[in-house]
């Protein structure tokens, strides 16, 4: 399904999806089309199925490849050169970053000759209805981010990790000059390809990441001190077999709460040894 994410009022909303085009999108305004979700709106695709859902009979048909959209018109798009594999998405004031999909195997780097396209692509949504490809954020350890792409509005800090399914560095990049031409400020190295999730805190000081495989003995959460971008280091890390009783899980994905004192946790059963 299509990640939209809405800056509120009538302000254009980004759109993105494993694979496809980034879309700029706005509120509908015109008469509503009820639905079992309420009002869509015009031009409409609400979902068939449950919430979240796609049916196998949306599969089957084709329909799922329409995507799904309520109280949303499509205003403009850019499909970053066609290049495919778009996955994670973040945006700050006039623009969206967006990640690529890709596993462990692809860490190495994202040179100019063989990888083109590989990269963060920022792109300036300034003219909704005109996106364009400004830049791509390229790093000389890897090319691909998977899931863990995030902007720090308070900052401007974007933060992605590198290396795909497994990651083993985060990059720190500062975007509060000029969002189309973020600076490179800094990179952390986890010492080996195990981060998968992220979060970053609402102050922007702090970077939680995650091992969602949970292979060895390596504890499944880092918390990583960013308030000097250049400087990243880790603060502590944590396990749930350190609880009494010990558990056994990795961590997919979490969040925090407003005040940072609490985190909250996705688990997982980890991957045998």
């Amino acid at each position: 399904p299509w990640l939209a994410a809405l800056f509120g009022g009538t302000q254009p909303a980004l759109m993105g999806g494993p694979g496809g085009p980034v879309r700029v999108a706005e509120e509908a305004t015109a008469a509503a089309v009820p639905g079992e979700y309420g009002d869509c709106g015009p031009d409409a695709l609400p979902e068939t199925g449950l919430q979240g859902q796609v049916p196998r009979s949306d599969q089957e048909s084709g329909r799922s490849k329409l995507g799904y959209r309520c109280n949303l018109r499509l205003v403009g798009q850019n499909d970053v050169d066609n290049r495919g594999a778009n996955f994670q998405l973040g945006w700050y004031r006039d623009c969206a970053y967006v990640g690529i999909v890709g596993n462990q195997f692809s860490q190495g780097p994202a040179s100019p000759a063989e990888h083109p396209l590989e990269g963060v692509a920022v792109i300036d949504v300034s003219d909704p209805r005109n996106p364009q490809l400004v830049r791509l954020l390229k790093s000389p350890v890897g090319r691909t981010h998977h899931e863990a792409l995030e902007v720090n509005e308070r900052r401007g800090m974007l933060v992605f990790q590198i290396g795909g399914l497994s990651a083993q560095w985060l990059e720190i990049w500062d975007a509060s000059g000029d969002c189309r031409n973020p600076v490179f400020r800094g990179r952390y190295d986890g010492g080996s390809a195990r981060y998968h999730g992220q979060k970053v805190s609402d102050d922007g000081m702090t970077v939680y990441a995650s091992d969602t495989f949970g292979r060895g003995d390596v504890p499944v959460l880092d918390v990583i001190d960013v308030s000097d971008m250049t400087q990243p280091k880790r603060i502590v890390q944590w396990d749930p077999e350190e609880e009494s009783p010990p558990v056994r899980h990795a961590i997919h994905d979490l969040e925090l709460s407003a005040d940072g004192t609490r985190a909250y946790l996705g688990a997982v059963t980890p991957v045998s040894n």
